[in-house]
């Protein structure tokens, strides 16, 4: 299922080291937390680096369907026995059974037969969305399964905004790894890598310090004026001139962002942008 796999890695996707070191650096922590906003890049750095993995990576796909108790950890039950057969097989029947018990009942199957087959190979589960659960019975679960997690195991939240999970407990507690924007902000000579790889020739070390300068770095605004880019004569006329309302900005931030917005913040943004 496309759930359960990585999207697909464009081979214009810029390889950055430094986040790829801090991503193997947070294996040491049950829990990384990649938290920013949309266009950041945290998709693509996770399919990244789970694709350098040797061990076990279980991957979930999340969305809004998955924002139900018992849905959710079906999801997980199956993501995890793509990975690993003989685990997930007795939850997913305890789920889907006439009378399901209660769900905690479920964690404490699927935690024991996972640390049953993990023992001596770590493994990685990365849930990708994970800011489309709200439901206060899964942060419930969520912190449980963060708590109690085998030994071998890890977890990876990539999200747009920060969970209702116990996150300042864990810093304390040292079971946390966090990447937020700061984190993922394109360094020039990552914008610089980045529009070598999208552009048939260079451009130049000013005109990349600008746009990594003007888009903060932001992955999503520099891949779309690279896109921009390839359709221009005057590519420096291009970079002087670059502002956030070019039309395909405008347009990633409508769809990417503005629209998923529940309708209240939606009419609260456009009255403070008049």
């Amino acid at each position: 299922m496309s759930k359960f796999v990585p999207p697909h890695l464009a081979t214009t996707l810029v390889v950055r080291d430094r986040l790829l070191r801090g991503l193997e650096d947070a294996q040491q922590y049950r829990l990384t937390l990649l938290s920013a906003a949309a266009g950041w890049g945290k998709t693509s750095l996770l399919t990244m680096w789970a694709s350098r993995q040797r061990h076990p990576v279980i991957w979930v796909s999340l969305d809004e369907t998955d924002n139900h108790p018992a849905r959710f950890w079906i999801t997980l039950s199956a993501a995890i026995q793509c990975q690993i057969p003989t685990v997930g097989a007795a939850a997913l029947a305890l789920l889907r059974g006439p009378e399901p018990p209660p769900l905690s009942s479920v964690l404490a199957v699927l935690l024991d037969d996972l640390a049953a087959a993990t023992i001596g190979t770590p493994t990685t589960i990365v849930f990708d969305d994970y800011h489309v659960i709200d439901d206060p019975t899964l942060h419930e679960a969520m912190t449980t399964l963060v708590e109690q997690l085998p030994q071998q195991v890890r977890l990876v939240l990539a999200t747009r905004v920060d969970p209702d999970l116990p996150l300042a407990r864990w810093r304390v507690q040292a079971f946390l790894a966090e990447l937020r924007t700061d984190d993922l902000r394109f360094t020039p000579d990552e914008a610089r890598d980045l529009f070598a790889r999208a552009l048939d020739d260079d451009l130049g070390d000013q005109e990349v310090r600008q746009l990594a300068q003007r888009t903060e770095g932001w992955a999503a605004g520099l891949h779309l004026s690279a896109l921009v880019l390839r359709h221009q004569t005057d590519r420096s006329a291009f970079v002087q001139t670059f502002v956030g309302s070019h039309r395909f900005l405008l347009d990633y931030v409508h769809d990417e962002i503005l629209q998923r917005q529940p309708p209240h913040i939606q009419r609260f943004l456009l009255r403070i942008a008049i």
